[in-house]
């Protein structure tokens, strides 16, 4: 199982909530190219064209638009879940499930139910 962040996280600090996900669900954490490029997690954990194809059970992409390029890394995935706040968002073209809500709302609510 991976737990994926993308650009919706808004700055690094906030990662926190994406690793007690991570940690509530014995998931890795990854990532879309602008976590990489800002420096906030290393290249190995880069999901897309540009990083590494993945092939989990679950997906689970928060704050991911789904922009083609990150698209092509993760397409294999069994089960694809989406939270984005925009409904519009690409990733939900692909998404099994979608939550269509605030991340910094969901993410900590989906931790407490499974801790």
């Amino acid at each position: 199982m991976l737990v994926s962040v993308g650009r919706g996280i808004d700055e690094e600090d906030n990662l926190d909530i994406i690793f007690d996900l991570a940690d509530a669900l014995d998931a890795t954490v990854s990532s879309s190219r602008p976590i990489v490029d800002n420096g906030w997690l290393p290249q190995d954990r880069q999901v897309g064209q540009s990083g590494k194809k993945v092939t989990p059970e679950v997906y689970i992409a928060v704050g991911i638009s789904g922009a083609v390029q990150h698209v092509a890394g993760m397409k294999g995935a069994e089960n694809i879940i989406a939270i984005n706040n925009d409904p519009s968002a690409p990733i939900y073209d692909i998404a099994d499930y979608g939550i269509v809500d605030d991340l910094f709302e969901v993410v900590p609510a989906l931790t407490e139910q499974f801790e």
